[in-house]
């Protein structure tokens, strides 16, 4: 990963963190809670068999633990996503308790939103964090421009779970990357 390509990760990351406090729809009551109670591996073994009950032959490869990306107080995992003719990773932080707290898809090519291919990841990752296909509906009919119209932001509450999934892009700063995390409303 080139100094650039580092750069411009860590700035998503940054205006995710932003838009997570200040962001539309976000309400000072919401805090944010881990995605899945699950580790990164089993969360890769997770997404790997629903996309072999689905039929999907996108499969994320075993996590690895991420060399170019550091966050405090997050262990940061890399698994690559296979069956994709785009180079596309899943970064998946870790906290300190060890539960994954929030995944980042990063396209090295394609606008994450644009891309057929990465909406099936993104939908068979919501999918394995719990989400039903009514909640995946009002997952992908929720969308919420930000005040700048620049960055959008899709939620829905997982039953199964017990917690909101919320899924953040800025399509002009970073059209290459699409945030998940939670909240517990």
């Amino acid at each position: 990963m080139t100094l650039h390509h580092r750069l411009k990760f860590l700035w998503s990351i940054v205006l995710a963190a932003v838009f997570f406090a200040f962001g539309t729809g976000v309400c000072l009551a919401n805090h944010a809670v881990r995605i899945s109670d699950l580790d990164a591996a089993a969360f890769v073994v997770r997404y790997n068999n629903t996309a072999l009950k689905e039929e999907s032959v996108v499969r994320l490869a075993v996590p690895l633990v991420s060399n170019d990306v550091k966050l405090k107080n997050y262990r940061v995992y890399e698994s690559d996503i296979l069956g994709i003719e785009e180079k596309a990773r899943l970064f998946l932080n870790v906290n300190e308790a060890g539960a994954l707290s929030s995944i980042v898809m990063k396209s090295e090519k394609a606008s994450v939103t644009r891309s057929l291919a990465l909406r099936r990841v993104l939908t068979l990752a919501l999918e394995s964090l719990g989400l039903t296909e009514a909640e995946r509906a009002d997952f992908f009919s929720s969308e919420k421009r930000s005040p700048d119209k620049n960055g959008a932001l899709r939620h829905a509450w997982c039953k199964a779970a017990g917690r909101k999934i919320v899924a953040f892009y800025d399509a002009v700063h970073a059209p290459d990357i699409l945030v998940l995390y939670a909240w517990d409303e």
